[in-house]
């Protein structure tokens, strides 16, 4: 048995060093240097791990160290201050807390970190980390790096009353999805966006080549992030300084954007954010002075409406006739064609974004109102009714009419004088009638395959998806259609019976009853059948021989 080195032991007993070390909670360099070994803190842990003295984690010292160094002036985040708000900002969007109240706040920006850690008076290191990989491509099966790894520069701290200001702020563990928004004074809005955007925020500027080949600078404000609340509270808020008014948009999964690209509204917000030349971001700083300094000049603060537009690839006739095309119910495609421009061009008149001077919004189609009359509105409806497994592009080719125009008119939309309503059984172009739905509907409940049904009622195979999700025939199914279990009852009982009383293993289990060990695995994990079950069933195992 190994000895605790001699040199501790002559200074202090088992006793005290328990005392000073769970007590007093000194680390071992402190203890080290208060018995006269300073430098030797190693020899103390090792006296330590021979006494059989108990010694914390590392995530306890962490704690503890930081607990007897604030790290940061506290009393800077107890007043309300522009530089407050501006790093409140930069911390939902770009900093985490963990449960143990540790504050992170990481950006490759190295003057920013240096400016929040002075502001805050943090006294710890900065830590640089290297992102272990850039952008990488594959190029002719050769893997190539297109970006170089970026070096992060990080603080870090602990401190609990810290923690307790900023969770009145919506800054949580956790928060990158269900980050909520904080209740900002109107003084401090702008720095609070400042914040935001230096985050999770871009300013681009990009160049176009008008018709009469003069370049314009382009600019747009973009902000991404996970959370939909947040986004939709930092939209208020801007939207107190600009004139426009934008959507929070959806891009797949759990991820949401704003953007703007109104030169007029950006450079309202620009003079609003970096009023009495506030700190920002470098790089973003000088591209929002980039736009400023632009301003109104060259016709750049332009509305998207009229053939002042320099951007306008078309004329005012051609744009009028465009709007005009759009209403008779031909597709941006043809009007584009008939036109000599590009669909792009259309689409943009269409949804109202452009030439609004003309258009007034939304250019509303009414492909029913400007293509049909009462008698061939009749014409629609007695096809429908004598066809009924024909599908609404069927008859509109059969008819020679737009697709639009037959489910308007079948589904109830338009011509409801004529009409009295919907008139056809049909879900979009889904062709299984009202006296067929019941017997489809018991077909999915007894796990007959989706491709089978289809083929005995000459459907396509997305047709019986839509029934058995609850997408289509609502109404009839009540939502998703639950399946009929596809096991005996007696079979799952036989299971849990052999998984509560006993050792047989699962796999053996699975070949006894005759049924998969996957499926076996989820009723022992009570992911299924839990109504027979109760829930998890937790085994004994044995020991292996």
């Amino acid at each position: 048995m190994q000895n605790p080195p001699k040199e501790v032991m002559k200074r202090i007993t088992k006793n005290g060093l328990e005392y000073k070390y769970h007590v007093l909670n000194l680390s071992s360099n402190q203890i080290a240097k208060e018995i006269g070994l300073e430098g030797k803190g190693n020899q103390v842990r090792r006296a330590m791990k021979i006494l059989g003295i108990e010694r914390r984690t590392i995530k306890q010292g962490s704690k503890m160290y930081f607990k007897n160094k604030p790290a940061v002036n506290v009393e800077f985040f107890k007043k309300e201050s522009r530089e407050f708000f501006y790093i409140l900002g930069l911390l939902l969007t770009d900093g985490s807390v963990t449960d143990e109240n540790r504050i992170s706040l990481g950006l490759i920006d190295k003057e920013v970190i240096e400016w929040v850690a002075k502001t805050i008076g943090y006294q710890n290191k900065i830590y640089e980390e290297q992102r272990k990989k850039g952008m990488l491509i594959k190029v002719d099966g050769r893997v190539i790096r297109v970006k170089e790894p970026k070096k992060f520069y990080i603080i870090r701290f602990v401190n609990d009353e810290v923690t307790e200001i900023l969770k009145q702020f919506c800054f949580v563990p956790r928060k990158s999805l269900t980050l909520g928004f904080p209740n900002i004074p109107n003084e401090y809005i702008a720095d609070f966006i400042r914040g935001v955007i230096d985050g999770d925020g871009s300013v681009q500027i990009y160049p176009t080549i008008t018709k009469m080949g003069e370049v314009i600078t382009h600019s747009r404000i973009y902000v991404g992030m996970g959370s939909e609340s947040f986004l939709k509270g930092l939209k208020k808020l801007i939207e107190t300084i600009i004139t426009g008014s934008y959507e929070v948009k959806q891009r797949g999964g759990n991820f949401y954007t704003y953007k703007f690209d109104n030169r007029a509204d950006i450079i309202a917000l620009g003079k609003a954010i970096y009023r009495h030349d506030a700190f920002g971001m470098e790089r973003k700083k000088e591209r929002w002075l980039t736009v400023l300094e632009e301003g109104d000049i060259d016709g750049r603060a332009y509305d998207k409406s009229g053939e002042n537009n320099p951007t306008s690839t078309i004329t005012t006739e051609q744009a009028e006739q465009i709007v005009k095309l759009i209403k008779t119910g031909l597709s941006y495609r043809k009007v584009a064609e008939t036109v000599g421009t590009t669909n792009w061009v259309v689409e943009h008149i269409g949804r109202g974004e452009t030439w609004l001077d003309l258009t007034g919004g939304r250019v509303k189609t009414n492909n029913a109102s400007h293509v049909l009359n009462p008698q061939l509105v009749e014409t629609i409806v007695q096809t429908i009714e004598d066809n009924p497994k024909m599908t609404y592009k069927q008859i509109s080719v059969l008819l020679n009419l737009p697709l639009a125009t037959i489910q308007g008119v079948g589904g109830g939309k338009t011509w409801i004088e004529v009409t009295g309503g919907r008139i056809s059984e049909k879900h979009g172009n889904s062709v299984i009638l009202e006296t067929e739905i019941d017997e489809v509907i018991e077909l999915i409940k007894k796990r007959v395959s989706y491709q089978e049904i289809a083929d005995k009622f000459k459907v396509g195979i997305r047709v019986i998806e839509g029934i058995a999700q609850g997408r289509t025939w609502a109404h009839k199914t009540g939502g998703k259609i639950r399946k009929e279990d596809k096991y005996p009852k007696e079979k799952i009982l036989k299971i849990i019976g052999f998984l509560k009383n006993t050792d047989l293993l699962q796999k053996e289990i699975a070949l006894m009853v005759g049924i998969p060990q996957s499926v076996v695995q989820k009723i022992g994990a009570g992911k299924i059948y839990q109504e027979i079950s109760g829930g998890e069933i937790r085994r004994k195992r044995s020991k292996l021989k």
